[in-house]
């Protein structure tokens, strides 16, 4: 009664249940694969090769099949597995069981195992719902469109830009919920990447969000995946700098004066308008940037254009006229420094002074610019004349001019330069004195010297001291706070001589160094330095002593306690001089966790980089594949086997890739975490 075919089938199971529910016949495929549960399954009930939670549905399906006798009924059900708590996973097809006269005598199943493409569809459940969690948690902004145009996806992030809920956006097209502006270029692209089928990536101003949008668009079959975030302060940020650069150009422009920035290694790094025309001008030749200012300048010019350069690097700020193939110059020399506060370049000013130089106006110009005052007075100390710029007087001229200085001075200056009038005229003879003056608030210093002028007069020359006087205070000030400086420094601190041998060291160096002061004094400080480094030490030292400039060692620096035990270090040397003697202060900065913390920093930064590439660029494209292929199995039962197949196949590649990409970030964030507990180990 049982066709061939189905007894001899290789792919299917094929049983009977007769009416009491037992087993009137099963396949070899059946016994088969069932054997564990029973080597003979006829007169046994069916119930008990079904997992129990999935009995009432055969009971419901049995009682459809004898309820419309002409009819196929398909059903899912769970078979035991060998191992306990397992199953598997099967589809049947239950239709009457009839006998020669047409009589049902029983049910007829034939099914077949499901397992796999049933453990596929959960991962796929799964990993659409681990996708689902990833989009809702990105800081991006993300949308799916299918080919009509219309939202199928959507994340928080996009329902707060676009200002309308999850609800209102699905179903309905990017046009009929957000139109088509004018103003924004998004529709455009959007086309292009559906018409292309190409990724498209755009930055565009939205005027109703007021903001800038950077946008990223992948093409599918399905339709488009769009990213897009918020850029503006980026976008501002940028456009502040470039308005910045525009500003100083143009200032720097409309000076008369040449102005070019020089890099340390003497490469032009922008010069304005005026510099450039003064180069043509002197030069015969167009000046250009990045290239060696040294291709611009004389030969007769560069010995002295080195040592003011070399200055103005070393901090100092340099400035002299002049003259070159006949034209006359003020150059002037600027340190320059980056947001460290490092140097990094120096600024080279140049001021046409040609007509001042060659000219009257320019010799009158020299003895308005003498900060002295010149006065002529009589033997009463009547003031007859003065030369003086405005701003330097204590009174204005109409006040004191006929007026004796006793109308005019404080008693106490009065008094004293009266006195040397007086004795300069009756004596013939040149008095000096200093004295002071509150001006505008200031208490400043002068110094005076009176010299007889004719019979019964003098001129009397005044200069501001005030500077000089200051800087004696401070030079004393200065000497006070160096000491207690040395003293205070929490380094390793040496002085050497001119001959490169130590004269001093602090307590400091005493303490990590384990050497006392008698056993270093009078040594060179090759003893501190490993052999390896050695070479590299000389160098160092030779270039030093060459320039005889503040420096600091740049790169990292190992030398040796007594112990032979090494210490990285930074080397800072300075000059000084001292009754004509040179003196080299050297300071070892113990920067050995400074160098560990680095390179630590350095492979995390590494490794962040690496996370945030596969992040903004790797996870997308499985993403986006799973996503589409997550669409495709909503149609699964309506597709042939061998789409099913395939759709199954695609996701489950990537879904590997998707968990490969998701391993490789995790080991690089347990690698971060390690290089943390390996520098806590070595780390005090």
């Amino acid at each position: 009664m049982i066709p061939d075919v189905l007894q001899q089938t290789k792919l299917f199971y094929v049983v009977v249940i007769d009416m009491d529910g037992k087993y009137a016949f099963v396949n070899n495929v059946f016994t088969d694969r069932f054997s564990f549960l029973n080597r003979n399954f006829i007169g046994q009930a069916y119930t008990d090769t079904v997992h129990p939670d999935d009995v009432d549905k055969c009971i419901q399906t049995v009682n459809k099949c004898l309820a419309h006798p002409d009819q196929t009924f398909t059903i899912r059900i769970r078979k035991p597995d060998t191992k306990q708590d397992n199953f598997y996973w099967t589809e049947w097809e239950f239709s009457i069981f009839k006998n020669h006269n047409g009589t049902p005598i029983g049910i007829m199943s034939i099914g077949y195992d499901i397992s796999e493409s049933e453990l596929a569809s959960r991962q796929a459940r799964l990993m659409a719902q681990k996708v689902e969690s990833i989009i809702e948690d990105i800081p991006d902004a993300f949308y799916q469109l299918d080919r009509n145009w219309r939202f199928i996806k959507v994340n928080k992030v996009a329902e707060y830009y676009f200002g309308k809920s999850r609800k209102d956006l699905l179903g309905v097209t990017i046009w009929e919920a957000l139109g088509e502006p004018s103003a924004c270029n998004y529709p455009q692209e959007l086309r292009k990447a559906m018409q292309d089928g190409v990724s498209v990536t755009f930055e565009e101003y939205n005027p109703e969000l007021d903001k800038w949008l950077n946008t990223v668009v992948y093409p599918s079959t399905e339709g488009l995946t769009v990213f897009f975030k918020d850029v503006t302060k980026e976008k501002t940020d940028r456009q502040k700098l470039i308005d910045s650069e525009r500003k100083l150009k143009a200032i720097l422009d409309s000076t008369q004066d040449g102005n070019l920035l020089i890099s340390a290694d003497y490469t032009v790094l922008s010069a304005n308008k005026a510099a450039k025309n003064n180069v043509e001008r002197v030069l015969g030749k167009k000046l250009e940037e990045r290239v060696s200012i040294l291709d611009y300048t004389l030969p007769e010019t560069v010995e002295q254009f080195l040592e003011d350069s070399q200055k103005a690097l070393a901090g100092q700020i340099m400035a002299r006229e002049v003259e070159i193939k006949g034209f006359w110059w003020e150059i002037s020399y600027y340190p320059v420094y980056d947001v460290d506060g490092n140097i990094f370049a120096f600024s080279m000013n140049n001021k046409d002074i040609d007509q001042r130089k060659k000219s009257d106006l320019y010799r009158k110009a020299v003895l308005s610019s003498v900060p002295d005052l010149l006065f002529v007075i009589d033997a009463e100390g009547t003031y007859l004349d003065y030369h003086a710029e405005k701003s330097d007087l204590y009174v204005p001229a109409e006040v004191f001019l006929q007026k004796r200085i006793v109308d005019i001075m404080p008693s106490n200056v009065a008094d004293l330069l009266t006195h040397c009038i007086q004795k300069s005229i009756s004596q013939q003879t040149t008095t000096n004195a200093e004295y002071t003056l509150e001006m505008d608030g200031v208490l400043k210093s002068y110094q005076v010297r009176i010299s007889p002028f004719g019979d019964n007069k003098v001129v009397a020359i005044s200069r501001d001291i005030t500077l000089i006087k200051q800087k004696e205070l401070e030079i004393a000030d200065s000497e006070q706070r160096l000491q207690k400086t040395i003293e205070a420094i929490p380094h390793p601190l040496i002085i050497v001589s001119e001959d490169r041998t130590i004269q001093f060291v602090n307590e400091e160096f005493e303490k990590i160094f384990k050497y006392t002061e008698n056993e270093v004094l009078g040594e060179t400080m090759d003893f501190l330095v490993p052999e390896e480094y050695k070479l590299k030490h000389h160098s160092l030292k030779e270039e030093y002593i060459k320039n005889l400039e503040g420096k600091k060692s740049g790169d990292y620096m190992f030398v040796c306690d007594k112990d032979r035990e090494e210490v990285c270090t930074n080397i800072s040397l300075n000059t000084f001089t001292v009754k004509g003697e040179k003196w080299v202060l050297v300071i070892l900065q113990d920067v050995t966790e400074l160098k560990q913390n680095q390179d630590k920093v350095i492979r995390q930064n590494e490794i962040l980089r690496q996370i945030a590439w596969q992040q903004s660029h790797e996870l997308r494209r499985p993403i986006a594949n799973i996503m589409g292929l997550c669409d495709l199995l909503k149609q699964y039962e309506l597709e042939s086997k061998e789409n099913q197949k395939k759709y199954l196949e695609y996701l489950m590649q990537s879904s590997k890739e998707l968990d490969h990409i998701i391993h490789q970030i995790v080991n690089q964030a347990n690698e971060i975490e390690l290089l943390d507990k390996k520098t806590s180990k070595i780390l005090p």
